[in-house]
């Protein structure tokens, strides 16, 4: 005999089996509040193919030298000015004067250094780099 509101068997203490109607219900609710945008609102199956782009995604994160930029642009912070910094199909530029002089400066080098192995070799400023980002000698 059940005793009321305690979900628990009288006399054996053991937790009573939700019915089939009580998972299911508790499926469709959790399903229904992710919804795929792309297909329309339907419900999307997340479980497995959530849990597999994760995986891989930190698998890439790990090894970054899978990654290679071709092209970007970002800002750079200086002490004196704040300075454009760009990457366009293996071709740096900055907008600072010591660039301009000597075609490489310590804004295009920090960058450099923060995306490290992202950068094909072969268009790397002079710091060479391994997996880790360290600088090696």
């Amino acid at each position: 005999m059940m005793v009321a509101g305690s979900g628990r068997i009288q006399g054996h203490g053991l937790p009573r089996t939700p019915s089939a109607e009580t998972v299911a219900k508790a499926a469709m609710s959790r399903e229904a509040l992710v919804t795929n945008a792309h297909a329309g609102g339907t419900p999307m199956h997340m479980a497995s193919s959530l849990i597999s782009k994760v995986a891989k995604a930190k698998m890439y994160a790990a090894e970054p030298e899978r990654l290679q930029f071709h092209s970007f642009a970002l800002t750079v912070r200086g002490d004196n000015d704040t300075h454009t910094v760009t990457f366009q199909e293996g071709v740096w530029d900055c907008t600072c004067k010591g660039f301009h002089e000597d075609h490489f400066c310590a804004h295009t080098m920090a960058v450099e250094r923060i995306l490290s192995v992202t950068i094909p070799q072969a268009l790397r400023q002079g710091e060479p780099f391994d997996a880790s980002g360290i600088h090696q000698v």
